[in-house]
């Protein structure tokens, strides 16, 4: 699913948990460059929460990183959800935000050292919006209108319920719409 060519501009979108999530690069033309699925094993996500935190940052690092190194490009603009300060589930809200930013620290410093970087943290109502015109819309919503071919990697991968892939789909494409509307 990669594509080489030489690309002004890469969106990668983020959706980040704690024992699986999804990445998607898109291009200057909205095309997919790469999108793969990260995912704990059974034995590795009855590890202690410390220990699954650590493995899941540093998968996402290195595979995001493997994967961008074989594309050409002049900027990334990484685009990914704020953690839900207000959620009800305090503990898993602590632990996810844990990996957020050590995700988000270690990938951007990396990035940084060879390209410019610019991180975009969107909201879940903004990805909606974009994806169904409705900030309220539900998380299957938006796989449902998600083009053919994430359908088909989610299912490829076994990506519970369809929706990591999704997710970071979706937010490569608001990344570039934000992005975009600001130049105009």
């Amino acid at each position: 699913m990669l594509k080489k060519k030489k690309n002004k501009n890469v969106y990668l979108g983020l959706d980040l948990s704690l024992n699986h999530a999804g990445i998607t690069a898109l291009d200057d033309e909205q095309n997919i460059i790469f999108m793969y699925y990260q995912e704990l094993t059974n034995k590795e996500s009855k590890l202690g929460m410390l220990n699954r935190m650590t493995l899941m940052s540093k998968y996402i690092i290195a595979n995001t990183i493997k994967r961008l190194n074989k594309v050409e490009y002049s900027k990334i603009y990484l685009c990914s959800e704020r953690p839900l300060y207000k959620s009800r589930f305090t503990n898993t809200l602590t632990q996810l935000a844990g990996i957020y930013y050590v995700v988000l620290v270690h990938l951007v410093e990396y990035l940084t050292s060879k390209k410019d970087v610019t991180h975009k943290e969107v909201s879940p109502s903004q990805v909606k919006k974009i994806a169904t015109g409705s900030g309220n819309a539900k998380k299957d919503e938006l796989y449902a209108v998600a083009p053919a071919a994430v359908k088909e990697y989610s299912m490829e991968v076994k990506d519970k319920d369809h929706l990591d892939v999704s997710d970071s789909y979706w937010l490569a494409i608001t990344g570039f719409k934000l992005v975009n509307k600001e130049a105009e």
